[in-house]
């Protein structure tokens, strides 16, 4: 039935999505403001501080030749030290995932960019610094790393990777949608497995962190899709 009347309490509940001829009305879906950052305060895009903690829902997604499984899970990525370097901060943030700590990462953030500096169990060193995004966050903005360090897929190896800044953009999160700026990244590797290609995007929102990462990978007979969402954070 086309026609619904707003009666009773019903229309105390509904009545912003009652119009005058009585049909609903959608109520507008609110608009996100464009993700901003000053120059020289592109810091706030990874606040790194002992005890700052993310957490984020995990979806993976793997396949090996006619084998595919797929998973969800939550990870948390909580600053466990931070100490100054140069005019920035240097840090080690935790990975938990199923109360167990997978990855120890060492990241750098300072008045050029975020780095990575290390990842993966063991604290695979990159050579040299692997940068996340560098500053000024123009659009448009392009950068290379080439060297060596944990791969894509997990094992250590040598790659090259072509990344660009494509500005604020709205992005789904767990938190609702937010304005974050985007990197893409596409590259290709040798590790352990053999020759790989991969494809990333990346969201960095100012005052927040990472709110989203999404990377596709494919090295011999494996493959895989990872997608992390942003579902609450806590900062210090």
């Amino acid at each position: 039935m086309r026609r619904i009347a707003c009666i009773g309490t019903v229309a105390a509940l509904v009545v912003a999505g009652c119009g005058k001829s009585g049909e609903y009305q959608p109520t507008p879906a609110q608009s996100v403001q464009p993700a901003v950052v000053a120059r020289g305060e592109e810091r706030v895009l990874f606040p790194l501080r002992a005890g700052n903690q993310w957490v984020y829902t995990i979806e993976d997604q793997q396949r090996r030749g006619n084998q595919s499984a797929s998973r969800t899970a939550e990870a948390v990525f909580r600053v466990a030290s931070a100490e100054p370097a140069g005019d920035g901060v240097k840090a080690v943030v935790e990975v938990t995932v199923e109360n167990t700590v997978s990855e120890r990462q060492t990241w750098l953030v300072d008045s050029t960019g975020i780095y990575q500096l290390a990842g993966g169990r063991a604290g695979v060193t990159y050579e040299p610094k692997q940068p996340a995004i560098l500053f000024p966050v123009d659009t448009g903005r392009t950068f290379q790393w080439k060297g060596k360090g944990l791969m894509p897929d997990g094992t250590t190896g040598t790659g090259t990777l072509n990344n660009k800044i494509l500005g604020p953009q709205e992005v789904d999160t767990e938190m609702g949608r937010m304005s974050a700026f985007c990197v893409e990244t596409s590259g290709t590797f040798q590790s352990q497995r053999g020759q790989g290609r991969m494809r990333s995007m990346v969201w960095w929102a100012p005052k927040v962190g990472l709110v989203r990462w999404r990377m596709e990978l494919s090295v011999g007979d494996f493959g895989a899709v990872q997608t992390l969402r942003l579902k609450s954070y806590t900062l210090k």
